[in-house]
C-alpha cells in the first residue's frame, strides 16, 4: 500500500514557494492554522529537492521570482511523471487576465491575485485537493 493510501484523508501536505520572506510566512501561517502541513521554501533552486524530501500533495507558488519563476516550476513538474499529478496553484501579484492565462496554460489548477483573503486562499487549496480539476478562480 502506497503511503498516501495508508494516510487516506489525512493532513495534506503543501509546499509554498515565494522569494519574499514576510509573504513566505504569511501564506504558510494561514495554511498551518487551516490545518495543512506546510512547507515553505524561498529559493528556486530548491524547489526540486522539496518536492522529493516532501511529497507535497499540492505546491502553491508565487509567478515572479529570481530563477525560475512560477511557471517554469510548474512546466517543470508537470513534465515528470513522478511529480506531474502534484497540483499547483499560482498566487502572484500579477493580476492581468494574461497572467492568469500564462498561469493556467502551464499546468496550474487555479489562480489567486495578492493580495488574497485568508478565506479565498484556504477554499481553493481545499477546492483543488478535494476536486483535482482545473479551473480559474474567482477573482
Amino acid at each position: 500500500m502506497k503511503r498516501d493510501e495508508q494516510e487516506g484523508r489525512g493532513t495534506r501536505r503543501i509546499l509554498v514557494v515565494d522569494d519574499e520572506p514576510p509573504v513566505l510566512n504569511l501564506i504558510t501561517g494561514i495554511l498551518r492554522t487551516a490545518g495543512f502541513q506546510v512547507l515553505g521554501v524561498s529559493e528556486t533552486r530548491l524547489v526540486m529537492d522539496r518536492v522529493r524530501e516532501f511529497r507535497p500533495h499540492l505546491v502553491l507558488t508565487d509567478l515572479d521570482m529570481p530563477g525560475l519563476d512560477g511557471s517554469e516550476i510548474c512546466i517543470l513538474l508537470k513534465s515528470l511523471p513522478e511529480t506531474a499529478a502534484i497540483p499547483i496553484v499560482f498566487l502572484s501579484g500579477r493580476t492581468l487576465d494574461a497572467d492568469h492565462d500564462l498561469g493556467l496554460f502551464s499546468g496550474a489548477s487555479a489562480y489567486l491575485d495578492k493580495p488574497v483573503s485568508s478565506n479565498d486562499l484556504v477554499r481553493t487549496v481545499r477546492s483543488v485537493l478535494g476536486q483535482g480539476v482545473a479551473r480559474k478562480a474567482d477573482r
